[in-house]
């Protein structure tokens, strides 16, 4: 009868609804994740046995009706009840945070919240699914703190030249107050970063045709416009379609020990130049071109000090005018030193930075040269010194302000050093040069007859004047024994003085 249809289809109902609740249950209690659902007031509604697991509870009648507000940690409680409000609000959302268990265990969670609505369309719980992301947050906040405090700079960098991401660490190597500041000003790497652009076309042909670079060495701006030299590590990291999306690696100052080797060649070469040299305003030259290699100059200025006489004269004074470097009128001819020259070579080498506005105020005894209308920003003096007597000064200097270190300034003083001995033996070659223009001008014009003889007795020189006494050539008189010269009996009597003579000097 219909009665009794109607009675048999609702039993079938029931007992379908019955399988469909007991699979639902045995998902709900089989789920690996916490699938939990809560009340608008943050109760606990419903629970899976994992999530039971996750914030230690024996069992859900243990929590049932728990608040979960009290269960996470302080600081993230209220970016919960957001996402609760929100959620019955009919939006989904996400939301990392940190929980306590019951048990006094913290787990790091993530969790995807919807809206469960009845049969009329009303948000009657919040349903969401958590994942326990402790290990994956641990690992991420090590790797943070390795990007945070490591002491070479990490990044990554599109192939077009603009940072992606970049470690505090490489922001203070570049001269950058922040990473943020780094990445928002230097967007042009090959023009903003390399000293010489080509080289960035380089750093990524190899990339594109090997997938890493290591040790990559170029010379970079910092923010200040001076320079660096880093060494650079890479590799590309290619998208789902084989294209490059962008470089990461590490970045590392290696300027000291660029500076280093580059100290070490210009000194080498410096000797065995130096050694070649005959006199002094070639040495200058030289001197001051090493400079350049290793530090860099507008002007310059080379000058030698008589310590006996307490003067000074330029061997050399360069400056850039009108982007030419020329040589220009000597800061020194002849005169006592400067109050500055003074203090360097008594005291030692001296750093300068003027700060803007730049005027043309010079510093305490400086002498003005070259382009006297353009004053130097940044300035460096080094004494010459023969071990411990100062025989002159190298001065360099610069118009870009703060051009120069501390660091810069040892280096021109280990030049200065390096060069001292050199010029002091090349002055005394020319004064002993000079000493022997004129005792052989003396020979050759004297009017009294002068021979120079050997301790045999044998004349080993003559001038023109003993050669017109003998009667004979030069080369006739040359090589023979003054027993030939003189007659008896003076001939014994004087070759037994001349042997005495040598005897005593011996």
């Amino acid at each position: 009868t219909p009665r009794k249809l109607a009675e048999l289809a609702g039993i079938e109902a029931r007992a379908a609804l019955a399988a469909s609740e007991s699979r639902l249950r045995a998902i709900f209690d089989g789920e690996p994740e916490c699938v939990k659902l809560l009340a608008e007031d943050g109760s606990l509604l419903e629970m899976n046995p994992a999530g039971l697991r996750m914030i230690q509870a024996d069992s859900f009648e243990q929590v049932g009706h728990l608040c979960v507000y009290s269960l996470i940690a302080a600081e993230h409680r209220a970016a919960f009840r957001e996402l609760n409000a929100r959620t019955f609000a009919g939006e989904s959302g996400s939301l990392q945070f940190q929980i306590v268990g019951l048990k006094g265990r913290r787990l790091w969670l993530e969790t995807h919240a919807s809206p469960l609505r009845d049969a009329t369309g009303l948000v009657t719980a919040q349903l969401s699914i958590t994942r326990d992301i402790t290990e994956r947050t641990e690992a991420e906040a090590k790797y943070r703190a390795i990007f945070e405090h490591a002491v070479e700079g990490i990044f990554q960098s599109t192939p077009g030249g603009r940072f992606l991401t970049v470690n505090p660490a490489l922001a203070r190597i570049l001269g950058f107050a922040s990473p943020e500041e780094l990445m928002e000003q230097r967007t042009d790497m090959a023009l903003q970063g390399y000293v010489r652009p080509e080289e960035r076309e380089e750093f990524k042909r190899r990339l594109a045709a090997h997938g890493s670079v290591s040790g990559f060495e170029y010379e970079s701006f910092r923010k200040d416009g001076s320079r660096l030299w880093l060494s650079e590590s890479a590799r590309a990291v290619h998208d789902a379609a084989g294209r490059i999306a962008y470089y990461e690696g590490t970045i590392e100052d290696i300027t000291q020990r660029k500076q280093a080797q580059q100290r070490l060649a210009a000194f080498a070469k410096l000797g065995r130049q130096l050694n070649s040299i005959q006199h002094a305003d070639a040495a200058a030259r030289i001197i001051v071109s090493v400079a350049d290699d290793l530090l860099g100059w507008d002007a310059c200025t080379l000058s030698l000090y008589e310590p006996w006489s307490d003067r000074c004269n330029s061997l050399l004074c360069m400056d850039l005018i009108n982007g030419q470097r020329r040589e220009v009128p000597p800061a020194y001819v002849a005169g006592p030193p400067s109050t500055w020259m003074r203090r360097a070579l008594q005291h030692g080498a001296e750093l300068l930075l003027r700060e803007e506005p730049l005027t043309m105020s010079l510093a305490p005894g400086e002498l003005p040269f070259g382009d006297t209308n353009r004053p130097s920003a940044s300035l460096m003096i080094a004494p010459l010194r023969d071990g411990q007597q100062a025989i002159g000064a190298l001065s360099i200097q610069s118009y870009r302000f703060h051009a120069y270190t501390p660091e810069d300034l040892e280096t021109l003083q280990a030049l200065a050093d390096h060069c001292g001995g050199a010029l002091a033996r090349i002055q005394a070659r020319l004064a002993l040069g000079e000493t022997e223009r004129r005792f052989r001008l003396v020979w050759e014009s004297a009017v009294d007859g002068m021979r120079l003889t050997d301790a045999q007795g044998r004349i080993v020189a003559a001038n023109a004047a003993y050669c017109r006494m003998m009667g004979r050539p030069q080369h006739e008189v040359e090589g023979e024994s003054m027993a030939d010269v003189y007659a008896e009996p003076e001939r014994a009597r004087i070759l037994a003085r001349h042997r005495e003579r040598f005897a005593k000097r011996e």
